[in-house]
């Protein structure tokens, strides 16, 4: 999805409501939303104040979660989440809006197939 301007924060929280959507739509009822952003997955864990400038987007993602079924976030570090990366790297190419592709973008062929291999990633700290 490519969304134009924001946050990264809002960026995050409007991936999980498209893929939660998604997920819904195709008849998933058991769903881990896995994110590398702490800060999206406290939010969609907690309380959330509504003068919360994105409260609109996290009750959003929230009453998606908690539609009947198994619905659950958790954090993931970064190098987990690199074919998430890949395709938000590509979608400035995109027009503004959701983008569903019909077959798998070239740029996560590789990422997909070490992930199945378990392939391990070293994990980059920054001191």
């Amino acid at each position: 999805m490519n969304l134009g301007i924001g946050s990264v924060l809002e960026a995050e929280l409007w991936g999980i409501f498209w893929g939660l959507s998604l997920a819904w739509d195709s008849g998933f009822r058991t769903v881990e939303v896995e994110s590398d952003s702490k800060v999206a997955v406290a939010l969609l864990n907690s309380l959330t104040i509504p003068t919360h400038p994105l409260f609109s987007i996290i009750n959003c993602c929230k009453v998606k979660m908690s539609a009947d079924w198994n619905c659950s976030v958790r954090h993931i570090i970064r190098e987990q989440n690199c074919a998430t990366d890949a395709l938000a790297a590509i979608s400035f190419d995109f027009n503004p809006g959701l983008h569903i592709f019909e077959e798998m973008p070239a740029c996560i062929t590789d990422i997909l197939a070490a992930d199945a291999r378990g392939d391990s990633r070293p994990r980059l700290l920054c001191f």
